[in-house]
């Protein structure tokens, strides 16, 4: 069987709400491609048209093909990058960048996986596969990168000229709470939900983790 992963909430006026995409719903494959976790999902759907199936709670199957909007004309002459106060850039580890072990054979492991990520070459990789920043300043950025993708062009360009880096917080929260975290906070930001209940949501997913 498919692996089935649950929608938790659909953005009025997306692609998705058009078509009538709705929380509860299954994303069963991408282009007929089984997704297994967020990486195979953010590589499949970088593609300009896409084939999901769907599945509805009462079972029914729906095959929805989606072209992807581009920015309008003009839209990266409007919006920049800039540096942060004290010329520095705000770094967030992506999952698994984060291992915590006291297993001496673990840690081992751990950094064995981190060096081979952070090699030149698989950076370029993920770059260009799912848009994640490279780490390194002395890399060999593909040329067509500035006409594909102008801001984060613009962002390996300042970030040589970052003086320092600013960890995120989020990178020591458990990985459910930031799922519920970014499940939830469209939600609050049109209007479904309260901030109180977005408060009580983050408490009951972080109280998971004292059990």
């Amino acid at each position: 069987m498919a692996n089935e992963h649950k929608i938790r909430s659909v953005q009025p006026g997306s692609i998705a709400w058009e078509m009538g995409i709705e929380p509860g719903d299954r994303l069963l494959s991408v282009d007929g491609q089984e997704i297994e976790d967020v990486f195979d999902y953010r590589y499949y759907i970088e593609e300009e048209e896409i084939l999901l199936l769907i599945e509805k709670p009462d079972g029914e199957q729906w095959e929805l093909e989606i072209e992807k909007e581009t920015c309008a004309e003009g839209f990266y002459d409007k919006v920049g990058i800039m540096l942060m106060p004290g010329r520095g850039m705000e770094m967030v580890p992506t999952p698994g960048d984060m291992v915590g072990a006291s297993d001496e054979e673990k840690i081992k492991a751990a950094v064995a996986f981190l060096k081979f990520e952070t090699s030149p070459e698989n950076q370029i990789k993920a770059l260009e596969m799912t848009g994640l920043q490279p780490v390194s300043n002395d890399l060999d950025i593909p040329e067509d990168l500035t006409e594909s993708d102008p801001l984060m062009a613009e962002v390996l360009q300042i970030q040589n000229e970052a003086e320092a880096t600013y960890g995120q917080n989020q990178a020591y929260w458990y990985q459910n709470t930031i799922d519920t975290f970014s499940t939830e906070l469209p939600e609050l930001a049109f209007g479904n939900i309260t901030p109180e209940e977005f408060c009580g949501k983050l408490t009951e997913s972080a109280a998971k983790n004292q059990e």
